[in-house]
């Protein structure tokens, strides 16, 4: 037996005909719940991108042992790959 009981020939009337004639109640429990406008691709990329914030790795120079972004140069002494490559002044 369907939600409609004895009327299973009604399911095949358009959404607003059924409203008309079983009240919202009846409505709500013939169909599954949908979204009301298409998801933009914006805030579907928003909410993939959501999962990709992380904490910045760090790595240790090996001269002095402070903490710089790898690959980049380091701000404290300006060396990069064991070169000089900024003239850094204290």
């Amino acid at each position: 037996m369907t939600a409609l009981g004895r009327r299973p020939y009604l399911l095949n009337l358009p959404i607003h005909r059924r409203v008309r004639l079983f009240g919202q109640s009846h409505y709500k429990s013939l169909t599954m719940a949908n979204p009301k406008r298409k998801q933009s691709k914006r805030r579907s990329a928003n909410r993939r991108a959501a999962n990709k914030f992380v904490a910045p790795e760090f790595a240790k120079d090996p001269v002095d042992g402070s903490l710089f972004r790898p690959h980049r140069v380091n701000p404290k002494n300006g060396m990069y790959r064991g070169r000089q490559v900024l003239d850094v002044t204290v």
